[in-house]
């Protein structure tokens, strides 16, 4: 899929990587709770490259779905640009935003992963103001 605006050119893709149990971070899984694992490849215009890994839904893993269409890689991309704005929070806030107990080693899990979105994000040049008007446009279309 190509995502395109004035400011913005993306190639996402995604390729199917593993079925896996759980999320990550997770303490525990109830042991059904099967998911598909993906790699979500985003390509920049300037041929930056970075990997993301993206879990489908209990109900995608049911319907033996192994692959993503448009649709599925923009619910990618968003939920890819809300973690890495979520990274941008310091640890208090994002605890506060997100109802976590400041001392859930799981909470520390899950924001330094969200920091290491944002990281990537900005590896190919897309800042705070860029993922806040992308989510829009994806919302939007």
């Amino acid at each position: 899929m190509m995502y395109k605006s004035n400011e913005t050119e993306l190639n996402i893709e995604a390729q199917f990587e593993k079925t896996v149990v759980g999320f990550p971070n997770e303490k525990s899984s109830r042991g059904t709770d099967y998911h598909n694992e993906f790699n979500i490849i985003i390509k920049n215009m300037n041929g930056n490259r970075v990997v993301f890994k993206f879990y489908g839904s209990t109900s995608d893993y049911n319907k033996n779905k192994v692959s993503m269409n448009d649709d599925d890689l923009k619910c990618a991309l968003e939920s890819i640009l809300g973690d890495g704005l979520s990274g941008l929070m310091d640890f208090d806030q994002f605890c506060d935003e997100y109802g976590y107990d400041e001392d859930s080693r799981s909470a520390e899990r899950i924001h330094k992963a969200c920091i290491e979105s944002m990281d990537k994000l900005e590896y190919l040049g897309i800042e705070e103001s860029d993922m806040y008007r992308i989510i829009e446009e994806l919302n939007n279309e």
